[in-house]
């Protein structure tokens, strides 16, 4: 059996000790024997005992200052992190594109999906555009269907429908009923005795208007038209507005609007009340910066005021903030 001799560990702190005496080993391979029960009963059988048989074991001793290798390489290690960041840009770019659409597309909707609703008094107001319908308003059965002109629904709606023995005449009920009228800008709509609203011409009828200029203006104008009445702390003051068909040039109808200026009786039934005598001639005005034609009268306020818009409505009003409030809801 071989004997060993003990060498003498070396204190690492020695001072002696430098960097030539204690040379970097190079990297090898050391064999260790390895004793096991199963070695040493086997080595007492072959009559050579405990050491006589022993296993065999290999270490590998890397060099000083070498780290182990691995076995991953380095490029797919990179290729996996910019994978893994392309997928969060992905991420968070879907989830400023989901926000964008929950939050700006119901603001898309309901801006485009506006309706007219209830207003003062329980009833509906309708609205219209400021572009003429392609055709007249009539139904199946030849009765006129109404659509207010006010793009901006009135205050309330007062439907006036003339009744027999109450003593007083259409005109005057008419004008009796301006009183129910609640709202700065309300929409009166006469009917008659079957609760159906009635043509320009038929309404001016109904008031006993005598109009000789009634024929230009049915050539010119829809038989619909919206009439309503101005309330301010002075009194009521009544108007009415038309609407020139479809293709009929405004230009053109100048001088045919211009003959309301000879229609006394029509000029006369648009007060609720007598405004007094009346000034020798109409004059050249301007009202929310649109030209128009006005005629003043001895009760201040009122003024017959009309005006031709560039949309095509024609405006008629007993007094300039009348006009003015009728013009703004347009």
């Amino acid at each position: 059996m071989e004997e060993f001799e003990p060498v003498q560990p070396r204190d690492p702190n020695d001072p002696t000790l430098g960097a030539a005496s204690m040379p970097h080993l190079p990297p090898s391979s050391l064999e260790i024997k390895m004793r096991t029960m199963a070695s040493d009963i086997e080595s007492i059988g072959k009559g050579g005992g405990l050491l006589g048989i022993s296993g065999k074991m290999s270490l590998s001793v890397p060099r000083e200052g070498v780290a182990p290798k691995t076995d991953v390489p380095i490029a797919a290690d990179a290729a996996a992190k910019n994978k893994t960041k392309k997928y969060i840009l992905l991420g968070v770019g879907g989830a400023l594109i989901l926000f964008a659409v929950g939050y700006f597309l119901p603001m898309l909707v309901s801006k485009n999906g506006e309706k007219p609703g209830v207003i003062g008094g329980g009833a509906v107001a309708t609205t219209t555009s400021q572009t003429p319908p392609v055709s007249e308003p009539v139904g199946q059965t030849g009765r006129l269907i109404h659509e207010t002109f006010f793009a901006i629904p009135p205050d309330t709606i007062l439907p006036i429908r003339p009744a027999q023995g109450t003593g007083l005449s259409v005109p005057e009920q008419w004008r009796e009923a301006f009183r129910f009228a609640t709202g700065t800008i309300t929409e009166t709509q006469l009917e008659n005795r079957a609760g159906e609203y009635l043509a320009f011409s038929d309404f001016l009828s109904a008031l006993n208007i005598n109009f000789s200029a009634k024929s230009i203006l049915q050539s010119d104008f829809d038989a619909d038209f919206t009439s309503f009445v101005y309330k301010d702390s002075v009194g009521s003051w009544p108007g009415v507005i038309l609407r020139l068909k479809p293709g009929v040039n405004g230009l053109l109808v100048a001088g045919d609007v211009a003959k309301l200026e000879a229609e006394e009786g029509f000029i006369y039934s648009m007060f609720a009340t007598s405004p007094g005598d009346r000034e020798p001639s109409f004059k050249d005005a301007q009202l929310s910066g649109m030209p128009v034609r006005e005629l003043g009268f001895e009760a201040k306020p009122a003024m017959f005021v009309y005006g031709l818009t560039p949309e095509g409505y024609l405006v008629v009003a007993s007094s300039e903030d009348a006009f003015k409030a009728a013009l703004a809801r347009l």
